[in-house]
């Protein structure tokens, strides 16, 4: 089953108690999810591989409500990749600092072996 950028964005609003999208619209939040699927094709290249043995090319999504085109263990990584960015973006407030830090490492630890999460 795939998943959407829309898909992505719900899970994030609950995340950051935005449910009406007054603070992140669709639109801002779309150029952040391509950027963390970007990160995940440059660091993470096990993210690459499909179930047949193919590798996955990077593209930027278009629009929030197409299939994002990675497997669907990587949803919760690429939402914790958006409240990274969401939580850096208030960088005034100390305690939003502090978040987006949480954030950065559920998103890195999402990518440890097993045995070291």
């Amino acid at each position: 089953m795939a998943f959407t950028g829309s898909d992505v964005i719900t899970l994030v609003r609950a995340l950051i108690n935005d449910f009406d999208s007054t603070t992140w619209t669709d639109a801002v939040c779309l150029p952040f999810i391509s950027e963390g699927i970007r990160d995940m094709h440059t660091n993470h290249p096990e993210v690459r591989l499909k179930t047949d043995g193919t590798l996955r090319d990077y593209a930027d999504l278009a629009a929030v409500g197409n299939a994002v085109d990675l497997d669907d263990q990587y949803k919760t990584a690429l939402a914790e990749w958006l409240c990274f960015r969401y939580f850096s973006g208030d960088a005034g407030d100390t305690r939003d600092a502090g978040r987006a830090t949480v954030h950065l490492g559920l998103y890195d630890k999402f990518f440890l072996p097993p045995g070291m999460k």
